[in-house]
């Protein structure tokens, strides 16, 4: 699940924040989103950081997902299997 995500109402700047996602990636909302909704995210990690932003224009569900980029774990190493 994606922490901290931005979810924003409508399409006027600087207004409409919804709310921000919680440790399970979930913000809840009414139905009337005013003809869009946003969520962005930006992460960090290593010194790499990626922003990522998706919208849905006329949204008319009671359930949306936005597949969201984020900045993965360096891999820590290559183990071989035991044999």
């Amino acid at each position: 699940p994606l922490f901290d995500a931005a979810v924003v109402a409508g399409s006027a700047a600087g207004v409409g924040l919804v709310g921000r996602t919680r440790e399970g990636g979930t913000v809840f909302a009414s139905r009337d989103f005013g003809g869009r909704a946003t969520a962005a995210v930006q992460t960090t990690r290593d010194g790499r950081s990626i922003t990522h932003a998706i919208s849905y224009s006329l949204p008319n569900t009671d359930h949306l997902e936005f597949p969201m980029r984020r900045v993965l774990r360096t891999p820590v190493g290559m183990c071989e299997p035991p044999g």
